[in-house]
């Protein structure tokens, strides 16, 4: 018998041995292994051999075939042959089913679907050939399965791509439906021109007036920053550059020109020797020009004065008014100097940008200075004015229109009221923070950002530094926001050449929402939880309102009108 090792059949030892004694001649007619001269044991071996050479009944799916005298089987055999002497293992049993678990049904016998497709595939005829008609019940086009498509075991219906034509019984197929032609482009429409304003430059609106988006600026990616967008969008102008725009006469702004060198220049020289670096040399300017702001009624303690505050772009003092500014009240410059007088005190933040500074350093305190005086509300630090000092630097804007130019100073401060409490965080920390103020301040500061968010201006650094904290008649007090550094205007941004789109200001304002709830809302519950001084205020509805400040994706103007402490 033939065993197979792989795909090379192999001849046992046992049935060699035997081939070979059959085809080997005696010379002698008397037996070579007689019984008698080696006993039975050689004999027990022939017969042995003889009983192997039987053919076996094959198991099923096999036949026997004889090669060379000797009987072979198909592979693959039964794991276990039994031969003689031998001994068969015992079957393995069945598996037992899982206890809990219904037995599967039983596979479906080959039917002629299954049978069908497992021939070789045929072209689609007119005709219906033989076996066709049981396969008409299952939607085929005159009997025959459509190109494309072929059937499951049970009459599901599968698909796989077609060619465009093919020819079935019944018919010609017809082609897939072209795609429509995209529409041709056409040049875009020319913007209108707006029609002149007060104060505006070349048609175009003055800062502060509202402005009217025209479709003309390009539509950039939202998932840029509107700041990046904007910084983009200018550069310096060399010195022979010449623009049609001056903030000469720009309400709001006091423009002074620096004190010239004494000494016929010869404290120029001077200054480079005491002042080497250039942030010194302009802060040594600084020092000189405060004697012409006091003059115009600015008295500032930069001198040797402890800043009350610092941020990425500037330095924040405390000056006070003098008597001349009831002259500077007058003048078109002093328009937000109205209700002031002689004595109060004021912040001014101090910004100077060296000759190394980037344009968009200058680009964000004109941002913030423009979006500061648009917004008017009790709980908005008040714009008072902007004192230019020195050298004037232009932007200019890369589209080339004379119109969007910007018109910056290397010194300048920014004049707005003083806080004689300080910051908020300066106010929570000291232990003034009592459950009574903490819902006074949540609707002060949660009604003056609505105010932003509907006038289309995000503040964009929201926390506990950046509200002020003043006192107010009858032993009260008032919070106010400040530092609009970061802040993103819909109309200012439009003014200077970028348009922003809803879902960019839906964006931001979601942001502003989620920072007054991380940094305001959670820090004065926390802080006056504790205070020796609360009344017993409830503070249920600033509880709710920091929970929904956090899960929610609404904007505040949304949240606002649910709260009776809005009302």
């Amino acid at each position: 018998m033939a065993r197979r090792y792989g795909n090379q059949p192999q001849e046992s030892p046992q049935y060699a041995l035997s081939r070979i004694m059959r085809t080997t001649p005696t010379p002698t007619t008397t037996p070579r292994f007689a019984p008698g001269r080696y006993g039975r044991t050689f004999a027990n071996l022939v017969e042995r051999m003889d009983n192997l050479d039987r053919p076996i009944t094959p198991a099923t799916n096999q036949s026997a075939v004889r090669v060379g005298g000797v009987p072979q089987y198909s592979y693959p055999t039964p794991p276990i042959t039994p031969v003689t002497g031998g001994r068969r293992r015992p079957p393995t049993p069945p598996p037992k089913p899982l206890r809990g678990r219904p037995t599967p049904p039983p596979k479906p016998p080959r039917s002629l679907i299954t049978q069908r497709l497992a021939q070789p595939y045929r072209e689609p005829t007119p005709e219906l050939a033989p076996g066709d008609e049981e396969l008409a019940q299952y939607g085929a086009v005159g009997g025959v399965p459509a190109v494309g498509h072929y059937y499951g075991p049970l009459g599901s219906e599968y698909a796989y791509p077609t060619p465009l034509i093919a020819r079935v019984a019944g018919g010609r197929r017809r082609p897939p439906t072209p795609p429509p032609p995209k529409p041709p482009r056409l040049p875009p429409t020319p913007p209108p021109k707006l029609p002149t304003l007060g104060g505006a430059v070349g048609g175009v609106p003055a800062v502060g007036q509202d402005y009217v988006p025209t479709g003309a600026t390009p539509m950039l990616r939202e998932s840029q920053k509107p700041w990046p967008q904007l910084r983009g969008r200018y550069e310096f102008a060399p010195d022979t550059y010449q623009t049609a725009r001056t903030s000469s006469t720009t309400s709001g702004e006091l423009n002074v020109s620096s004190d010239e060198w004494p000494l016929f220049g010869l404290g120029r020289y001077a200054s480079y020797v005491t002042a080497r670096k250039p942030v010194a040399r302009l802060q040594a300017k600084t020092k000189r020009d405060l004697q012409k702001l006091r003059g115009k009624g600015f008295d500032v303690a930069y001198i040797n004065a402890k800043s009350l505050g610092q941020g990425a772009f500037g330095e924040v003092f405390r000056g006070g008014y003098t008597d001349q500014i009831e002259v500077t009240k007058r003048t078109p410059q002093g328009r937000y100097l109205r209700d002031v007088k002689s004595g109060d005190q004021f912040a001014a933040k101090y910004v100077q940008f060296a000759p190394d500074r980037r344009a968009s350093d200058h680009l964000n305190h004109f941002i913030e200075k423009c979006i500061l005086k648009s917004l008017r509300h009790e709980n908005i630090v008040t714009y008072r004015v902007a004192i230019n000092l020195g050298r004037k630097v232009i932007l200019r804007s890369v589209s080339g229109d004379p119109s969007q130019d910007i018109v910056s100073y290397r010194r300048a401060f920014l004049v707005m009221d003083c806080a004689d409490q300080g910051t908020l965080k300066n106010f929570g920390d000291a232990g003034r923070l009592t459950d009574q103020v903490t819902v006074q301040f949540t609707r002060e500061l949660c009604t003056a950002m609505a105010y932003m968010h509907g006038k289309g201006v995000r503040h964009g650094d929201v926390h506990a530094r950046n509200v002020l904290v003043f006192s107010a008649p009858g032993g009260w007090y008032t919070a106010k926001w400040t530092d609009f550094g970061l802040a993103v205007s819909r109309d200012v941004f439009a003014r200077w050449g970028h348009e922003l789109t809803p879902g960019v200001m839906y964006k931001w304002a979601r942001a502003d929402a989620t920072f007054l709830q991380w940094y305001i809302t959670t820090y004065m519950l926390d802080t006056c939880k504790n205070n020796p001084g609360n009344v017993g205020a409830d503070l249920s509805e600033v509880r709710a309102l920091d929970a929904e400040l956090k899960n929610s994706k609404e904007l505040l103007t949304q949240m606002m009108p649910k709260y009776n402490m809005f009302q």
